[in-house]
């Protein structure tokens, strides 16, 4: 993320990892509809019918080292 950031010319200087709890996140998630169906109010009603195959591919993909959950702060660098 950082190497992308610099190319638009842009220096970090806060960053956060959120990979860990988003992983958490989805299994406890995933446990929960298993146990207690889905819920009434949540990403499914955003999500539409496909909810439970885009964050198994999200889970996936937290899983296989593929995908990050980052947020950061950002200072554009005069040119």
């Amino acid at each position: 993320m950082n190497s992308i950031m610099n190319k638009l010319g842009f220096k970090n200087l806060l960053k956060s990892d959120y990979t860990i709890k988003a992983n958490q996140f989805l299994i406890g998630l995933f446990d929960d509809i298993k146990n207690n169906g889905p819920p009434k109010l949540g990403l499914n009603l955003l999500m539409g019918s496909t909810s439970k195959e885009k964050l198994s591919n999200i889970l996936k993909g937290l899983e296989e080292d593929q995908l990050r959950f980052q947020n950061g702060i950002y200072r554009k660098l005069n040119n």
